[in-house]
């Protein structure tokens, strides 16, 4: 999510130097229930400490309404078009939504 964040930051100072409006927040799709969690919960776990930077990060682009996350199952997840081969029925379902031409 840190990455798609930084890269989100970065097409919005683009688009700001051409002038273009972009209504915030822009949602971030996340088909991980554990992650969206960890991000929303400001306590901090043992488990969590090798990626505080991240985590501290994160929030504070969501508090600052940058970003918001919102819960995707991971069969609606429109990314895996591009990461992994997708069955005949998904990628005819995402074709009929939309999001391939």
């Amino acid at each position: 999510m840190c990455v798609a964040t930084c890269e989100v930051i970065w097409l919005l100072n683009v688009l700001k130097e051409l002038k273009l409006d972009i209504k915030l927040p822009i949602n971030l799709q996340c088909d991980n229930t554990t992650a969206m969690s960890i991000v929303a919960n400001p306590v901090f776990y043992e488990r969590t400490k090798h990626f505080e930077v991240d985590l501290f990060f994160l929030r504070e682009k969501i508090t600052k309404g940058v970003i918001r996350t919102v819960g995707v199952s991971s069969e609606e997840q429109t990314d895996d078009v591009f990461t992994r081969g997708l069955l005949v029925h998904a990628h005819e379902k995402m074709k009929l939504s939309g999001v391939l031409h």
